[in-house]
Protein backbone atom coordinates (compact mmCIF):
# COMPACT_ATOMS: atom_id res chain seq x y z
CA UNK A 1 0.00 0.00 0.00
CA UNK A 2 2.95 2.44 0.17
CA UNK A 3 2.68 2.97 -3.50
CA UNK A 4 -0.58 4.14 -3.13
CA UNK A 5 -0.04 6.17 0.25
CA UNK A 6 2.24 8.05 -1.57
CA UNK A 7 0.15 8.96 -3.96
CA UNK A 8 -2.24 10.09 -1.89
CA UNK A 9 0.05 12.08 0.45
CA UNK A 10 1.71 14.03 -2.95
CA UNK A 11 -2.33 14.63 -4.39
CA UNK A 12 -3.54 16.40 -0.73
CA UNK A 13 -0.12 18.44 -0.98
CA UNK A 14 -1.06 19.21 -3.92
CA UNK A 15 -4.32 20.62 -2.99
CA UNK A 16 -2.61 22.63 0.45
CA UNK A 17 -0.32 24.29 -2.41
CA UNK A 18 -2.95 25.10 -4.94
CA UNK A 19 -6.07 24.19 -4.66
CA UNK A 20 -8.57 21.96 -2.57
CA UNK A 21 -11.37 21.31 -5.25
CA UNK A 22 -8.93 20.24 -7.83
CA UNK A 23 -6.88 16.93 -7.21
CA UNK A 24 -3.31 15.80 -8.84
CA UNK A 25 -4.95 12.64 -9.88
CA UNK A 26 -7.69 12.08 -11.78
CA UNK A 27 -8.93 9.24 -10.91
CA UNK A 28 -12.55 7.66 -12.42
CA UNK A 29 -11.66 3.76 -10.84
CA UNK A 30 -10.04 2.27 -7.79
CA UNK A 31 -8.61 -0.87 -9.24
CA UNK A 32 -5.54 0.59 -10.74
CA UNK A 33 -4.63 1.95 -7.80
CA UNK A 34 -5.75 -1.29 -5.86
CA UNK A 35 -3.87 -2.83 -8.29
CA UNK A 36 -0.35 -1.20 -7.38
CA UNK A 37 0.13 -3.17 -4.08
CA UNK A 38 -0.44 -6.38 -5.66
CA UNK A 39 2.95 -8.91 -6.02
CA UNK A 40 3.68 -10.22 -9.26
CA UNK A 41 5.67 -13.37 -10.31
CA UNK A 42 5.89 -13.75 -14.00
CA UNK A 43 6.52 -11.26 -16.33
CA UNK A 44 2.77 -10.82 -17.57
CA UNK A 45 1.95 -9.89 -14.19
CA UNK A 46 4.86 -7.37 -14.11
CA UNK A 47 3.72 -6.01 -17.27
CA UNK A 48 0.17 -5.55 -16.12
CA UNK A 49 1.25 -3.97 -12.74
CA UNK A 50 4.03 -1.54 -14.51
CA UNK A 51 1.18 -0.78 -17.16
CA UNK A 52 -1.33 0.21 -14.15
CA UNK A 53 1.62 2.68 -12.69
CA UNK A 54 2.02 4.05 -16.11
CA UNK A 55 -1.49 4.62 -16.50
CA UNK A 56 -2.05 6.37 -13.03
CA UNK A 57 1.02 8.70 -13.48
CA UNK A 58 -1.05 9.31 -16.72
CA UNK A 59 -3.43 10.43 -14.77
CA UNK A 60 -2.16 13.42 -13.30
CA UNK A 61 -4.04 16.70 -14.17
CA UNK A 62 -2.49 20.08 -13.80
CA UNK A 63 -5.02 22.81 -14.26
CA UNK A 64 -3.80 25.27 -17.02
CA UNK A 65 -4.24 27.85 -14.34
CA UNK A 66 -0.98 26.30 -12.51
CA UNK A 67 1.51 26.43 -15.52
CA UNK A 68 4.05 29.11 -16.49
CA UNK A 69 1.87 32.18 -18.01
CA UNK A 70 2.37 32.22 -21.96
CA UNK A 71 2.87 28.35 -22.31
CA UNK A 72 2.25 27.03 -25.60
CA UNK A 73 0.59 23.64 -25.01
CA UNK A 74 0.21 22.63 -27.78
CA UNK A 75 4.55 22.69 -28.50
CA UNK A 76 5.20 22.43 -25.07
CA UNK A 77 2.56 20.26 -23.05
CA UNK A 78 2.74 16.86 -24.59
CA UNK A 79 1.56 14.70 -21.27
CA UNK A 80 1.47 15.04 -18.26
CA UNK A 81 5.20 15.24 -16.73
CA UNK A 82 5.45 17.80 -19.43
CA UNK A 83 2.61 19.70 -17.57
CA UNK A 84 4.00 18.75 -14.04
CA UNK A 85 7.23 20.08 -14.96
CA UNK A 86 6.25 23.11 -16.48
CA UNK A 87 3.77 23.78 -12.78
CA UNK A 88 6.79 23.36 -10.76
CA UNK A 89 9.58 24.77 -12.37
CA UNK A 90 7.56 28.08 -12.50
CA UNK A 91 6.02 28.05 -9.32
CA UNK A 92 8.92 26.72 -7.00
CA UNK A 93 12.13 27.98 -6.32
CA UNK A 94 14.86 27.36 -8.92
CA UNK A 95 17.25 25.86 -6.90
CA UNK A 96 14.40 22.86 -6.06
CA UNK A 97 14.34 22.49 -9.64
CA UNK A 98 16.99 19.42 -9.49
CA UNK A 99 15.07 17.83 -7.21
CA UNK A 100 11.79 17.88 -9.06
CA UNK A 101 13.42 16.58 -12.30
CA UNK A 102 15.53 13.95 -10.95
CA UNK A 103 11.80 12.67 -9.76
CA UNK A 104 10.20 13.04 -12.60
CA UNK A 105 12.73 11.46 -14.97
CA UNK A 106 12.13 8.35 -12.65
CA UNK A 107 8.39 8.52 -13.26
CA UNK A 108 9.19 9.26 -17.00
CA UNK A 109 11.34 6.02 -16.93
CA UNK A 110 8.39 3.90 -15.80
CA UNK A 111 7.03 5.28 -18.51
CA UNK A 112 9.08 4.06 -21.03
CA UNK A 113 9.67 1.02 -19.62
CA UNK A 114 5.90 0.19 -20.06
CA UNK A 115 6.22 1.58 -23.44
CA UNK A 116 9.31 -0.73 -24.59
CA UNK A 117 7.29 -3.92 -22.75
CA UNK A 118 4.09 -3.24 -24.66
CA UNK A 119 5.56 -2.23 -27.66
CA UNK A 120 8.24 -4.06 -27.73
CA UNK A 121 10.85 -0.61 -28.12
CA UNK A 122 14.49 -1.45 -28.61
CA UNK A 123 15.40 2.18 -28.84
CA UNK A 124 17.53 3.05 -25.90
CA UNK A 125 18.08 -0.15 -24.67
CA UNK A 126 14.45 -1.28 -24.56
CA UNK A 127 13.30 -2.53 -21.47
CA UNK A 128 16.25 -4.14 -19.97
CA UNK A 129 17.84 -0.48 -20.25
CA UNK A 130 14.80 1.00 -18.41
CA UNK A 131 15.12 -1.42 -15.50
CA UNK A 132 18.72 -0.60 -15.27
CA UNK A 133 17.65 3.01 -14.93
CA UNK A 134 15.42 1.86 -12.42
CA UNK A 135 17.68 -0.07 -10.27
CA UNK A 136 16.86 -3.43 -11.80
CA UNK A 137 19.94 -5.27 -12.72
CA UNK A 138 19.67 -8.63 -13.32
CA UNK A 139 17.93 -9.29 -17.38
CA UNK A 140 15.67 -11.45 -16.77
CA UNK A 141 14.56 -10.24 -13.83
CA UNK A 142 13.06 -11.83 -10.96
CA UNK A 143 10.16 -10.00 -11.95
CA UNK A 144 8.77 -9.63 -8.31
CA UNK A 145 11.75 -7.83 -7.28
CA UNK A 146 11.95 -6.29 -9.95
CA UNK A 147 8.25 -4.83 -9.49
CA UNK A 148 9.55 -4.16 -5.77
CA UNK A 149 12.58 -2.26 -7.01
CA UNK A 150 10.05 -0.02 -9.65
CA UNK A 151 7.89 0.74 -6.40
CA UNK A 152 10.11 2.28 -4.06
CA UNK A 153 11.98 4.45 -6.64
CA UNK A 154 8.40 5.45 -7.64
CA UNK A 155 7.51 6.23 -3.72
CA UNK A 156 10.87 7.79 -3.55
CA UNK A 157 10.40 9.93 -6.51
CA UNK A 158 6.74 10.97 -4.98
CA UNK A 159 8.21 11.41 -1.85
CA UNK A 160 10.52 13.62 -3.23
CA UNK A 161 7.61 16.20 -5.23
CA UNK A 162 5.90 16.25 -1.73
CA UNK A 163 8.88 17.62 -0.15
CA UNK A 164 9.82 20.14 -2.55
CA UNK A 165 5.83 21.03 -2.74
CA UNK A 166 5.95 21.53 0.96
CA UNK A 167 9.06 23.22 1.09
CA UNK A 168 7.38 26.09 -1.44
CA UNK A 169 4.13 25.60 0.86
CA UNK A 170 6.32 26.17 3.71
CA UNK A 171 8.43 29.01 3.01
CA UNK A 172 7.00 32.62 3.45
Amino acid sequence: MELAEAFDVLDAVWRLAFDKKKPLLSLSMVATPAALSLGCATRAEFEARISDLADLIDRIKVDEAHLRPGTDKKKEISGSLDALTNCLHHHLDPVQRPAVDRAIKTLRTVRQARNAEQHGLTEGGGLTAKLRDLGVHDAPPNWGAAWDVVRARVVEALTDLRHELMTWVNTP
